[in-house]
């Protein structure tokens, strides 16, 4: 009966802490930590191209903002390199698993606690993902194009407009996941609106429309978070399209008058939008609209060229 136990537990899962690979069981967070007294942390989710984290330059910028925005005690020396997460993709690669296949890494960063440089920082495998979103080869590119857009919903929760909490990617993560798990059967995501009734983001992704020649955006001074591929498609944006942020998108006067609908997220991309349940059709039905095909080729573009440092090869 024992030897049976012991052959059934699951194998342990392997982390990167502290400049190297350990397991899970040596993680410990002191109990004076501000995780455990009053859920504070920040962390990032990861995704490699290609096998490298091309984007962690970005993410590591923005934990070390939120960071000090915060007053978490975040010794910069203490997160993980690019180096490091490969290796830590590498240690979590079975057998069983493609060798095309690429991850999805959260770094997490604890509340720590009154002395400098008490944050714990350990980085883990979420779970393997399919080859890059974007395309990067020509097969890949053709099952973008013709992969169905996603299907929204409207969440009944609204955001307050002083949220001191919404513009960084903390531990106390729940409002956005009772977000998305609350989303009506048959979409793949949900909107998020303010008190006033403007659409500002999805519970897990930030939100772009067009108008014409227009790309609008929600602008980072409302509550939402500021997205890694958020910035990156505005950055190759504008050298395409005039750009727009604003307070957000008023379903009872512009909805009628958009052209495409799209969400981004580091993990997953540039996800074009079919419809939203009730309220609005893509003209061009579920097939990605010119804007975002544009942007994604222009993005693959970017992404093959960009080092996993974050700057351009």
């Amino acid at each position: 009966m024992t030897a049976s136990l012991i052959q059934d537990r699951p194998a342990p899962h392997p982390i990167w802490r502290a400049g190297r690979i350990r397991y899970e069981s040596a993680l410990a967070l002191p109990i004076e930590d501000r995780t455990l007294e009053h859920g504070l942390g920040l962390f990032e989710t990861v995704r490699t191209w290609r096998g490298e984290p091309r984007l962690w330059a970005r993410h590591r910028r923005r934990l070390l903002d939120s960071a000090q925005r915060l007053g978490l005690p975040l010794d910069p020396a203490d997160l993980p390199s690019a180096a490091d997460l490969i290796q830590l993709v590498h240690a979590c690669r079975s057998p069983q698993v493609s060798p095309q296949a690429d991850a999805a890494l959260r770094v997490n960063v604890s509340g720590g606690g009154d002395r400098p440089g008490s944050c714990l920082v350990w980085a883990t495998l979420r779970q393997w993902l399919d080859p890059d979103p974007f395309g990067l080869s020509p097969h890949d590119q053709d099952a973008w194009m013709t992969r169905p857009g996603l299907i929204l919903d409207i969440s009944a929760v609204s955001l307050g407009r002083v949220d001191p909490l919404a513009r960084f990617k903390t531990l106390n993560y729940w409002t956005r996941r009772w977000v998305f798990e609350h989303r009506a059967p048959g979409s793949d995501e949900v909107i998020v609106a303010d008190t006033d009734g403007l659409w500002l983001e999805a519970s897990r992704s930030n939100l772009f429309w067009v108008r014409g020649q227009t790309l609008f955006t929600t602008a980072t001074d409302r509550p939402i978070l500021p997205g890694v591929m958020r910035g990156l498609v505005l950055e190759v944006a504008g050298r395409l399209w005039k750009i727009e942020e604003c307070a957000g998108l008023d379903p009872t006067t512009e909805l009628a008058c958009v052209d495409e609908l799209f969400l981004t997220n580091a993990a997953r991309g540039l996800m074009p939008v079919a419809a939203i349940l009730g309220r609005w059709r893509a003209p061009q039905g579920e097939r990605p609209g010119p804007v975002a095909s544009a942007l994604a080729q222009a993005i693959r573009e970017s992404l093959s060229n960009q080092s996993i440092n974050g700057e351009i090869d």
